[in-house]
C-alpha cells in the first residue's frame, strides 16, 4: 500500500504559512517586551523585545519543521537504498521496494514535521499569552505542551515502527 504522502505535506505547508501568517497579522499585538520564563519566586527571567521575538520564534517556526521533514523524508531519496535504516531493512533496501520505503520515510517525515510545527506554535501562543495583562506563569501549560509531543512522538515512531515491521501488502 504507498502512503498519500500529499496529505501531510500539505498540512505542513498549511501550518507553517498559517504560523508566518499569525507572527505577521498578531505580531504588532504583542507586548513591545515578552518575558520567556520566570524563577522560583514567579519573578519574570529573559526578556526579549517583540521584533527579536518574532524574528527569532517564526524564524524557528518556519526552519525547524522543515529541517525535521527533510531529514526523515527527503535525504533517505538522495541515499542509496542500501543505506536506509529502518526495520526489517532486508525487506525495505531491495531495488523494488525501495521506492515504496522512500514514500513511507516521507510521509513520516511530513507528519513529524507538522506535529513539531503544532509544538513550536502552541508554545509561542503560550509565552505570549502569558504576557499579556495579568496573566500568570504558563510553565504548567507549556509542560503539558511538551508532554503531548513526546506522547505524541511516541505514537509516531511506533507506527513508523509498524509499517516498517510488516512487508507491504
Amino acid at each position: 500500500m504507498k502512503p498519500r504522502v500529499s496529505v501531510p505535506v500539505f498540512l505542513l505547508v498549511g501550518l507553517t504559512a498559517a504560523g508566518l501568517a499569525g507572527f505577521v497579522y498578531f505580531g504588532q499585538t504583542f507586548p513591545i517586551e515578552l518575558a520567556l520564563g520566570v524563577d522560583a519566586s514567579g519573578a519574570r527571567v529573559r526578556w526579549m523585545d517583540r521584533v527579536m521575538f518574532i524574528v527569532v520564534f517564526g524564524s524557528l517556526s518556519f526552519m525547524l519543521p522543515a529541517f525535521v521533514a527533510a531529514m526523515v523524508g527527503v535525504l533517505p531519496r538522495a541515499l542509496p537504498v542500501s543505506a536506509l535504516l529502518v526495520p526489517n531493512a532486508a525487506y525495505w533496501r531491495t531495488a523494488e521496494r525501495g521506492d515504496l520505503a522512500r514514500d513511507w520515510l516521507l510521509y513520516f517525515g511530513a507528519w513529524l514535521g507538522c506535529l513539531t510545527q503544532v509544538a513550536i506554535l502552541t508554545m509561542t501562543a503560550l509565552i505570549v499569552r502569558a504576557n499579556g495583562a495579568g496573566a500568570g506563569d504558563p510553565g504548567a501549560a507549556i509542560t503539558t505542551v511538551g508532554a503531548a509531543f513526546a506522547v505524541a512522538l511516541v505514537l509516531w515512531a511506533w507506527r513508523l515502527h509498524r509499517v516498517f515491521t510488516r512487508p507491504a501488502a
